[in-house]
């Protein structure tokens, strides 16, 4: 690793590689454990990026880091290829801007990153929620595919659960309050399983259906195992394993679009509390949101979709002026016309219902 070079002071600890500086920072600062390793493989990340670009420490400015995020924001994800997004650039900007505050506040360096700004986050979710039937659909293929898949996908439609949150319980963590079957929750961000979802009886009997195949199957045996071991189940799942599956399984029915993903199951959840007459306290607690304008989202995304399927301003003008069409003639002439391809389905197959 690249010799971290002195401040002015000597540095307290014994060998002055980046990777002691980074240990020194990690033991020092007030870091859930959870999120120690994203820290730790951020920081590793910037000083790689200081070393191959010739840059000392001590010589770093806003510009430096500037160009830093500039770098970030042109790299590709190793996993599908698809250009950082701004919340994973704001996390490895965030690491950098905590630990220089840290060797700030212990006399170690200048803190260049006070003014460094993330990028801004699109207030509009960028994934899009299924509508009921697509989730239908994406239930009934999985359903045909194994007990474990089918429990995963049903649990997160029906409890708005991420993926994150769903590979972290164990068995034990399904428990009665006050009577009523919850599971229990180590949230985004949590260092504790401090809430919980109702598990209605159509997300349950899916658990137990899967978890009565597994012979090792304890209290404290992850909830959902992966299948290294045919029969038995090996270790906890990663988030990256059922974002995979979520996605393949779209695509066998016919939904291989970029806006849909197994995150979309979290915000379908949320829509479909909101289409079917819920309130967004309703959503807000469902998804465990500390702030209720963070749920109003999702009432924002329901209005889009009926401006989509059901009416609008467009639908009414359609009936007060919609007589004529520009391929001539009146509608009721126009109605068996053959519709134009559109860049979205040229070239393609689809099994989905016609509007």
């Amino acid at each position: 690793m690249t010799e971290i070079i002195h401040v002015g002071i000597q540095l307290p600890i014994t060998t002055h590689s980046t990777d002691d500086l980074i240990e020194q920072f990690l033991a020092d600062a007030q870091i859930r454990i959870n999120s120690k390793v994203r820290y730790r493989k951020s920081l590793k990340e910037y000083f790689k990026w200081i070393a191959s670009n010739g840059i000392e420490l001590k010589n770093v400015t806003l510009t430096e880091l500037l160009q830093y995020r500039a770098d970030l924001e042109t790299r590709t994800s190793k996993r599908n290829g698809t250009k950082l997004s701004s919340f994973t650039i704001g996390a490895y900007l965030m690491a950098v801007k905590v630990f220089y505050n840290w060797g700030e506040s212990k006399g170690l360096m200048f803190n260049p990153g006070k003014s460094l700004k993330s990028p801004e986050r699109q207030k509009k979710f960028k994934r899009r929620p299924l509508t009921v039937d697509q989730a239908n659909r994406l239930l009934d293929y999985f359903e045909t595919k194994s007990p474990r898949d089918f429990a995963i996908v049903n649990l997160m439609v029906l409890t708005g659960l991420r993926t994150i949150e769903v590979v972290r319980p164990n068995i034990g963590d399904i428990k009665e309050l006050d009577g009523v079957r919850v599971l229990y929750i180590q949230g985004k961000g949590k260092s504790e399983a401090d809430n919980y979802v109702k598990l209605v009886n159509s997300a349950y009997f899916p658990i137990m259906k899967y978890i009565s195949g597994r012979t090792e199957a304890t209290a404290s045996s992850p909830l959902f195992a992966s299948n290294t071991t045919i029969g038995v189940g090996g270790g906890r799942l990663i988030p990256g394993t059922i974002s995979e599956m979520v996605k393949a399984g779209l695509r066998a029915i016919n939904l291989n679009d970029p806006s849909l993903t197994a995150h979309s199951l979290r915000h379908t959840a949320g829509t479909t509390v909101i289409d079917m007459g819920g309130s967004i306290k309703d959503v807000q607690n469902m998804h465990r949101h500390a702030d209720a304008k963070t749920s109003e989202g999702y009432a924002e995304m329901a209005l889009e979709r009926k401006r989509l399927t059901e009416s609008s301003g467009e639908n009414i003008l359609d009936k007060a002026f919609g007589g004529r069409s520009s391929q001539g003639g009146s509608q009721a002439e126009q109605k068996d016309a053959p519709q134009a391809n559109t860049a979205a389905n040229l070239g393609k197959k689809t099994n989905e219902p016609k509007p």
